[in-house]
């Protein structure tokens, strides 16, 4: 993946340069690269996003494809909705957004565990990650009191 990160960091000093929803702490890096269902994806992280990516098996598998399509792609027991892009340095790949902007993240150690979290409820069954969202939900905001009860409670999944 050395061709998507030299053309994210290319972006990031051309296009993107300059920006005040950049994160300085962040920088470009790719994370868990693998065929899933038939494709190679993975994790994108820039100073700007943090994306989901599939590439074709093939460079010119999607070539009459136009850039910002939208496309449905089978993972594990769901679909997820990606667009459809291309640039002459990596060729046709479609992306899903899963956070962006990353500006509140600390550092380039934060992005990669929230990036690696988002990847792990993405490719969760549907109803695990619903029993996921029910558990983020009932924490307690930040500096809120937390009873025994309800942290066993939420523990346990009751």
């Amino acid at each position: 993946m050395t061709e998507l990160v030299a053309l994210y960091r290319r972006i990031h000093r051309e296009r993107m340069a300059g920006l005040p929803f950049l994160n300085p702490a962040l920088e470009v890096e790719t994370l868990q690269f693998q065929l899933r269902a038939g494709r190679w994806s993975g994790l994108l992280i820039t100073p700007w996003f943090i994306n989901f990516v599939l590439f074709p098996l093939t460079p010119d598998e999607w070539a009459g494809v136009t850039p910002g399509t939208r496309c449905r792609f089978p993972l594990e027991r769901h679909e997820i909705e990606l667009i459809h892009d291309f640039e002459p340095a990596v060729g046709h790949y479609r992306m899903c957004t899963l956070l962006a902007p990353v500006s509140h993240l600390a550092d380039q150690a934060s992005a990669r565990t929230t990036a690696l979290a988002a990847l792990e409820r993405l490719l969760a069954t549907p109803a695990a990650a619903a029993a996921a969202r029910a558990i983020s939900a009932s924490q307690p905001k930040k500096g809120a009191a937390v009873s025994r009860r309800g942290f066993l409670r939420d523990l346990l999944g009751h």
